[in-house]
């Protein structure tokens, strides 16, 4: 019996953990010793974040955790969390809570983009973090992928979005800093619909354009 029943769920925070050397094994080769690393003392004490992280890859794809996995669905978090790395576990995991779709975000990928020194390490980045979110939600219409665009060069955020989405890119994120503001923008399609919305700070949703 899934968590969810009786009416249609939409999860609109979902987040991909990142290991450690996720981001830097889709970029292109000439750029990956140059990205940031993330710090595992973000998310808590490095020893113990370094053991959560051992336990999701052991657990990762195994047939014999998925019990255990089912058991604690709503308790375990962060790399200890079903599907928390591994798509395949991701897909069961929807299953078992009855969703019928969620956004993806990636959780360190954008930090890790921002902290390059170069320009063009950061859009080297975000071309990675677009490819990394493809594949994992690649094969589910249920999980709609998220990813980053950095406006630091303007002209280059489309070109590079449209280099990296020749497939259907489910959803997307933009953020950009200016003069001490913000604003994220996502858009969520498929074949047949399109909703493109933009929040801001203050909390202000805008209906850009609706092809649903």
């Amino acid at each position: 019996m899934p968590y969810a029943e009786g009416r249609r769920f939409f999860d609109a925070d979902s987040h991909l953990m990142e290991t450690p050397e996720w981001l830097a094994s889709y970029a292109e080769p000439s750029f990956r010793d140059r990205i940031p690393g993330f710090s595992l003392g973000g998310t808590g004490p490095a020893a113990f974040v370094e053991k959560m992280i051992a336990r999701g890859r052991a657990r990762a794809g195994n047939p014999a955790e998925r019990p255990a996995h089912e058991a604690e669905l709503m308790t375990r978090k962060s790399w200890d969390a079903y599907g928390a790395f591994d798509r395949d576990d991701r897909r069961r995991a929807l299953d078992a809570l009855g969703f019928d779709a969620q956004l993806v975000f990636s959780t360190f990928a954008p930090g890790q983009a921002d902290r390059a020194k170069d320009v063009d390490v950061t859009y080297a980045a975000t071309r990675a973090l677009t490819r990394g979110m493809l594949e994992f939600c690649a094969g589910d219409p249920r999980l709609l992928p998220v990813t980053y665009v950095p406006v630091t060069v303007p002209e280059r955020a489309p070109i590079d979005l449209r280099a990296e989405t020749s497939g259907p890119l489910s959803s997307e994120l933009q953020m950009h800093r200016k003069q001490g503001a913000r604003t994220r923008a996502w858009k969520a399609s498929g074949r047949s619909r399109r909703l493109v919305l933009v929040r801001s700070d203050s909390g202000a949703i805008q209906v850009l354009r609706d092809e649903r």
